[in-house]
């Protein structure tokens, strides 16, 4: 889940890349995962082919769910998932619908995206690692 962070050189922002450790997750979430390092701590996270497409183009790096929880930045925001996210998503949990997915995280209220994605991060830091 991509967040937007002013980086200290310039006015650009950068994306910061929200992903799950493949030792806290050992498979993924959504089929055609790349494993890919944190950008932070190296250790390897899944990537979807939906989220590398959206933030090829951009300013980003990688950060596994660990390591964005320690940098709380208030400058943050929590971007909505594109529709090529949304539609990765929908096919890959038959539970979820498009409508469930734009109500959890609006693309009009950052407040409520931001209130999803600290949930994420609590529901992360419970997760016990598969490598113990």
């Amino acid at each position: 889940m991509p967040r937007k962070k002013s980086t200290p050189k310039d006015d650009e922002e950068e994306l910061v890349v929200l992903c799950f450790k493949v030792l806290v997750m050992p498979r993924p979430l959504v089929t055609g995962c790349s494993k890919v390092p944190c950008s932070v701590c190296g250790q390897p996270v899944w990537l979807s082919p939906a989220t590398a497409a959206h933030v090829a183009d951009k300013p980003h790096r990688i950060s596994c769910a660990e390591c964005v929880a320690k940098d709380e930045d208030p400058d943050t925001q929590v971007m909505p998932p594109s529709e090529g996210q949304i539609a990765e998503m929908v096919a890959n949990d038959p539970t979820l619908t498009p409508a469930k997915i734009r109500r959890k995280l609006p693309a009009s209220n950052p407040a409520k995206r931001k209130a999803a994605f600290d949930e994420i991060l609590r529901r992360t830091r419970t997760r016990k690692r598969t490598d113990n």
